[in-house]
C-alpha cells in the first residue's frame, strides 16, 4: 500500500506543473468551514452580481467571502437595509451557496433564506439584500465547460485549465463528495474537443458506460456519455 501511495504522489507531482493553484476546499457543513479571509485577491469575471443600475460586482471564486456594507467585506453593497456584514458566500463545484446573517434578511427569488444555514442559489436567481435587489449571473463571461453531475451537482471546468484533478482531497478541482471516491481518484484532461480520463489507482474505480477503466491509462470519454467515479451509477455527463 505504501509503494502505491508513493507512486501516485510522484505521478501527481510530475504533472503538477500543468495545474494552476487549486481553490480552497468548499465546506460540507458550517462547523467544518474555514474562517472568512480578511481579503481575497482573486476575483472571477465569470461570476458577478448585477445591480439595478447595470453595475456588476465581481464575486471571488476562491474561498469564502463576505457580502455587506462594511469596508472589510469582499463584496460591498449599498442600502440602508443592508447589514454591515449581511451574508457569507462561497462556490462549491461552480455553484453559489449563501448563509444569511443579517437583520433584514437575504432573499432568493422572493423567498427569505433561513438564518445561519447554507443554501444553494440557482443560476439566474433574483437576490434581495434587505430591499436591494440584484440579478445573479454565473458563468456568463468566458466560463469553462459545465459538467452536469449526479443529484443536481454542477462542475464548471476552470477557463484555460487543460487538466483537472478529481477526488475528495482538498487540492482537487472536482470534488464528487461521495464516500467511495478516493482522495486522489482520477484526472480529466482536454485535448482539443476531446475529454480524456485517467483513473489514478482509486480504490473503487472509474467507469464509462458501466465499464471499469484500466488505471493509469488515458481513455477518451465519448461525447454525450458519462464518466463515474466510485459508483458506476453516479455519472458526470461530458
Amino acid at each position: 500500500m505504501l509503494k502505491s501511495t508513493v507512486h501516485i504522489a510522484g505521478f501527481l507531482q510530475q504533472v503538477g506543473g500543468q495545474f494552476s493553484k487549486p481553490p480552497l476546499r468548499a465546506a460540507t457543513s458550517p462547523d467544518a468551514a474555514p474562517e472568512v479571509a480578511d481579503h481575497l485577491s482573486l476575483e472571477s469575471p465569470n461570476r458577478y452580481l448585477q445591480q439595478p443600475d447595470g453595475r456588476q460586482l465581481a464575486l471571488p471564486e476562491q474561498g469564502r467571502f463576505q457580502i455587506g456594507r462594511h469596508a472589510d467585506c469582499q463584496v460591498q453593497l449599498d442600502g440602508d437595509l443592508v447589514s454591515r456584514r449581511h451574508c457569507q458566500g462561497e462556490f462549491r463545484n461552480g455553484q453559489l451557496w449563501l448563509r444569511d446573517g443579517s437583520s433584514n434578511g437575504t432573499f432568493v427569488n422572493g423567498k427569505q433564506l433561513p438564518p445561519n444555514q447554507w443554501v444553494e442559489v440557482p443560476r439566474g436567481s433574483q437576490l434581495g439584500f434587505g430591499q436591494s435587489v440584484h440579478t445573479l449571473e454565473l458563468g456568463s463571461r468566458h466560463a469553462g465547460e459545465t459538467i452536469q453531475g449526479p443529484e443536481g451537482k454542477v462542475f464548471e471546468w476552470p477557463a484555460e485549465q487543460q487538466m483537472v484533478r478529481v477526488g475528495n482531497a482538498e487540492e482537487s478541482h472536482l470534488k464528487p463528495g461521495q464516500a467511495n471516491v478516493s482522495n486522489h481518484h482520477a484526472l480529466l484532461r482536454k485535448i482539443g474537443d476531446k475529454v480524456m480520463v485517467m483513473d489514478t489507482q482509486s480504490a473503487a474505480g472509474t467507469f464509462i458506460a458501466g465499464e471499469r477503466l484500466k488505471p493509469m491509462a488515458w481513455t477518451e470519454v465519448p461525447q454525450g456519455k458519462g464518466v463515474a467515479f466510485g459508483n458506476p451509477e453516479n455519472n458526470w455527463l461530458i
